[in-house]
């Protein structure tokens, strides 16, 4: 798990700072945010169309060899977004080189990392794995906010590129665990458990409406790289240390109150970024919220996750239909928040429709607790 992690640790590194750039880096080239909102909803119905052959792909070969593979070409997006200048046919392509390179790479990813994982320490690698993904969030914003201050979105972006296809070093220097996918057919998986796509789903109706959205605002409103960054990465500091007192403790305490109260708690910070996030103070109080309520129920929700995934009888096909699940809920959300933008209603209060996916959460949450314990 070793290799995987540090992996993962390097990856999000360079994807953070798309996370948190890519859309600032639209908007600069003068596209609306309801057209950022539109481009990303195309992102996810064309990774529901290539999923299908992604699968099939990996049913051919070894899931280490093509997690790998899938690794150098994910890289190569950064390389896509440093040659695209304006709206256009560049951009045209980069939306399906990203669509197709993401939908391969997540879906490894996950069936390879449930199928390493131990079901009986499955809190403490599921904490670990997040834990690095936070050590990489913490950093990656500020840091690239100072490359982007000095050199701008080109140079930074092949900087991201070269940190993301370093990642691919670790698990090829550590031997890997080879995992085949047998007895796989199309009848059989429409029989694997789908429970994944009901937790994906409302994730990323939160994801998309709440988390995307106020990257996008919090940047209007700062007005600068740097303290966007710093501000980013000051949210992520937060979330370690609050990950730190919680998480450890998650194997042995999973009390099913513990992620109702996160999600109310996220709620409330949502409600206050769309109506009272007017100075860096509260932005600050805000993200300590945001990060209270995500420490209490994230790790909870990834248990569940990882647990029905290894129960399921295919890790794989289970993956296929959690990531359909995520992406039905993102583009769901984006397409009315791109509505909703177009017709003139503040991306702030187009942020509450993440109330739906807190919502939602709680309910799966509460009918597959059993598995998180």
């Amino acid at each position: 798990m070793l290799s995987v992690n540090i992996h993962f640790f390097l990856l999000f590194l360079a994807f953070g700072f798309a996370e948190s750039f890519g859309p600032v880096y639209f908007y600069k080239m003068g596209l609306d945010v309801s057209d950022i909102a539109t481009y990303w909803a195309l992102f996810f119905v064309i990774r529901i169309l290539i999923r299908p052959v992604i699968i099939h792909l990996c049913h051919k070969f070894d899931l280490k060899s093509v997690f790998c593979t899938s690794i150098v070409l994910f890289s190569g997006r950064y390389v896509f977004y440093s040659l695209v200048k304006e709206p256009g046919s560049l951009m045209a392509g980069l939306l399906l080189y990203e669509s197709i390179t993401s939908t391969l790479y997540w879906v490894i990813y996950h069936s390879y990392f449930a199928a390493l994982a131990s079901s009986e320490k499955a809190g403490v690698q599921v904490a670990t794995r997040d834990m690095m993904l936070l050590l990489a969030r913490l950093i990656s914003p500020f840091l690239m906010s100072l490359c982007l201050d000095e050199f701008g979105f080109g140079s930074t972006f092949l900087v991201a590129g070269l940190i993301s296809i370093t990642s691919v070093l670790p698990l090829i220097i550590k031997p890997m665990r080879e995992i085949h996918i047998k007895d796989f057919s199309w009848k059989r998986a429409r029989v694997v458990d789908k429970s994944g796509a009901l937790l994906y789903g409302v994730t990323g109706v939160h994801e998309y409406s709440h988390l995307f959205l106020w990257r996008i605002a919090l940047y209007l409103q700062v007005g600068s790289y740097v303290g966007f960054g710093a501000l980013l990465s000051l949210a992520i500091l937060f979330q370690i240390i609050g990950n730190f007192l919680v998480g450890k403790h998650f194997d042995r305490s999973m009390s099913t109150k513990l992620p109702t109260i996160g999600l109310i708690i996220t709620a409330f910070a949502l409600i206050g970024r769309a109506t009272i996030s007017s100075s860096i103070p509260i932005i600050l109080a805000l993200d300590i919220l945001s990060v209270l309520g995500g420490v209490l129920y994230g790790p909870y929700v990834s248990a569940i996750n990882y647990q029905r995934s290894k129960s399921s009888g295919s890790t794989l096909m289970f993956q296929f239909w959690s990531e359909t699940g995520w992406d039905i809920g993102c583009i769901v959300t984006l397409s009315i928040g791109a509505a909703c933008l177009s017709l003139g209603v503040p991306i702030k209060m187009v942020m509450l429709l993440g109330l739906l996916g807190l919502l939602g959460m709680q309910l799966v949450i509460k009918r597959y607790r059993n598995y998180a314990m």
